[in-house]
């Protein structure tokens, strides 16, 4: 289970982190196309091909096939959304540990929580993120990305990091990490996405929290549950200013 670093939540902070990329954040976890492009304001990127079986593999290949299928489907999304849901989400469990994101996110709520209650969760979680980064995707066909070549002294046999730079159509720059983890299939997974500071995982761990001990839900696990929507977390305006990595 990944251990995500106390993060001061003042209102100011957290008006930065309900205030930044909605679209963009949803994009990054949804696994936008990775593609080796210049990235405006710094040198081109030298194109990266990733070892056959590596994360940086793995979330290449999701990628691609998400890219693909979205503009395939994107003049019939209006019609029938829920067909094309279900086409990423086929995608993503390919690449995606729901299972373990939605762990992390309960936190210690997910050891006082039934099976039932477990089962529910994890599954509106994933409906949900679906359903929020698939819009988001569509509307972000003028970002361009680029692969970049892992670090060996960050990587561990279970664990590591995929980057990501991004440059939108104004040329600015945002930076993408895909936290990944190695199952016991042996394939790699992503556990958790940090987008130009904002660590979603976090963001969301925090939601989750926060609705349990709401006045309106009292520690009452199946109206959190019922009410979960990542579309709380993540804001519809794009406002990601360029700044450093945030704590994580």
């Amino acid at each position: 289970m990944l251990q995500y670093a106390p993060l001061s939540l003042g209102p100011a902070r957290l008006g930065r982190i309900v205030g930044a990329g909605r679209r963009f954040a949803a994009a990054a976890l949804a696994c936008a196309a990775l593609l080796c492009a210049g990235i405006a304001t710094a040198a081109p990127a030298a194109p990266y091909t990733p070892a056959a079986g590596s994360p940086e593999a793995n979330v290449k290949r999701a990628s691609d096939a998400i890219q693909q299928l979205l503009v395939t489907n994107r003049g019939s999304y209006d019609k029938d959304p829920e067909r094309v849901h279900r086409l990423v989400d086929a995608a993503l469990t390919q690449v995606v540990d729901y299972d373990g994101i939605a762990k992390s996110v309960m936190a210690s709520s997910y050891r006082q929580a039934t099976d039932a209650q477990r089962r529910r969760f994890a599954d509106l979680f994933r409906a949900s993120l679906v359903r929020t980064y698939t819009k988001a995707m569509l509307q972000f066909v003028d970002f361009r990305m680029s692969l970049l070549p892992p670090n060996p002294a960050e990587r561990r046999p279970d664990r590591g990091t995929v980057r990501v730079q991004a440059v939108g159509p104004d040329g600015k720059t945002y930076p993408m990490e895909y936290s990944v983890m190695k199952m016991p299939a042996g394939d790699w997974r992503i556990r958790n996405v940090i987008v130009n500071g904002i660590n979603l995982g976090l963001t969301y761990r925090n939601q989750f929290a926060a609705a349990v001990t709401s006045p309106a839900n009292r520690g009452d696990l199946d109206k959190v549950i019922a009410g979960w929507t990542t579309a709380q977390v993540v804001p519809r305006e794009v406002v990601v200013p360029r700044e450093g990595t945030a704590p994580r």
